[in-house]
């Protein structure tokens, strides 16, 4: 028994760490060498194959590793000892991980409580066998196609990556102005965002007046603020984002009223990064629809998520769409509710873009969970500015006109 390289220690392999064809070489387990002569019936030594007996997906196999030229293996392993001069191990090990004997595995486990396979049933399995030149072959093309994809995936993180740098440098142009200079320079009419901005206040006035709610006050930006702020095209304006939105958060809904099925209840982890994700999803009764109005989500909303809404510097925002619906907004969620039609996607991207995630990073509360409060974030803040297009007020009679100067 070798154990010079590990003291005293002999290793003790478990499930954990086997996985299809490769060893995962973490949080190894040791045992001492009077236990290793106890349990020497379930030893490996170089060269060996592993296969995990249970597990979802239960079969995989992989290869021992030259670090550890002796160890045990846990009860829900299986060591093999191919003979060198009838196969070679590497063939029988991608064998093993194939399509052809994973499928006998599901076969014979299915219907079973415990799915679990032993010596006897992988003794038991159909193996396609070519000559012992041939399996070489067969492993060294494996080998070639497998580095390819690495590096094929090497080059696909990199190149996400720079799509990220691109995609944060495409909006800091967007609202510089400069995705549509020549557009601007073609024109010979465009007006003032100030009549936008005065024709959303209207709004703003008359949406508080038909809800019976109070108005929240959103003070303009004084010439030093803006002057502190960088230079925009000509008729481009700041404003505070609270000029041109409200902002609604969720009900902290107990689990004593969740449902096997009704409303979908969009909460935190329904909120990704430009678009809604459902992989987890809870219900509310119908009912709720009528009990909580104001609460009730509609196609086309815009909704931030107040805690963790930032990861590595991506915003997690999204506008719903009607598969997403019907759903109700769950606490810490917040829905930036418009005043003015055509506005969403000009600042979905907004706040996608590289000048507000900077400058709300900096007011993110909280060191284990990041938050923002819904007070801070909006209303006013100095960060919160959107350069409005130039642009004529939309009456909600025809299709904004900004929505085509952003083409």
């Amino acid at each position: 028994m070798n154990n010079e390289r590990f003291g005293e220690k002999v290793p003790h392999f478990k499930i954990q760490n086997i996985k299809e064809n490769r060893f995962v070489d973490k949080n190894i387990n040791f045992v001492s060498p009077t236990k290793a002569e106890e349990l020497s019936r379930h030893s490996f030594q170089i060269g060996d194959l592993i296969i995990t007996k249970l597990g979802n997906p239960l079969g995989l196999c992989c290869k021992v590793p030259e670090k550890y030229p002796y160890g045990i293996i846990v009860a829900d392993l299986m060591r093999f000892r191919p003979s060198t001069r009838r196969v070679v191990d590497q063939y029988l090990m991608y064998g093993i991980n194939s399509v052809i004997v994973q499928n006998q595995f599901k076969a014979i486990t299915k219907g079973t409580t415990r799915p679990r396979v032993n010596l006897t049933i992988v003794r038991g399995i159909k193996f396609p066998f070519p000559p012992l030149y041939e399996q070489r072959a067969i492993v060294s093309k494996i080998e070639q196609l497998f580095s390819e994809l690495d590096n094929g995936i090497s080059n696909l993180k990199l190149a996400q990556e720079q799509l990220k740098v691109y995609r944060q440098a495409v909006l800091k142009k967007a609202f510089e102005g400069e995705l549509t200079k020549k557009w601007r320079e073609q024109q010979t009419d465009l007006p003032d965002a100030r009549e936008l901005r005065e024709h959303i206040g209207k709004e703003r006035e008359e949406a508080a007046k038909n809800s019976g709610k109070k108005l929240n006050s959103v003070k303009p930006l004084t010439e030093v603020e803006v002057n502190e702020l960088p230079r925009l095209p000509n008729r481009w304006r700041w404003v505070k984002l609270g000029e041109l939105t409200d902002m609604t958060s969720g009900r902290a809904f107990k689990k004593s009223e969740y449902s096997s099925h009704g409303i979908k209840l969009f909460q935190i982890a329904n909120v990704s990064f430009g678009h809604t994700l459902w992989d987890d999803v809870v219900y509310l009764p119908e009912e709720y629809l009528q009990k909580w109005p104001e609460l009730v989500l509609k196609e086309g909303n815009l909704l931030l998520a107040l805690n963790r809404p930032l990861i590595q510097r991506n915003l997690k925002i999204c506008t719903l769409h009607k598969s997403d619906l019907p759903a109700i907004l769950y606490q810490r969620v917040g829905r930036l509710d418009l005043l003015s039609e055509g506005l969403a996607n000009y600042i979905l991207y907004f706040m996608q873009g590289p000048f507000f995630i900077s400058k709300f990073e900096k007011d993110l509360q909280g060191i284990d969970i990041p938050f923002i409060n819904k007070g801070k974030l909006h209303w006013p803040n100095k960060y919160q500015y959107v350069a409005n297009k130039k642009c004529k007020p939309s009456f909600r009679k025809s299709k904004p006109a900004f929505q085509s100067a952003i083409r």
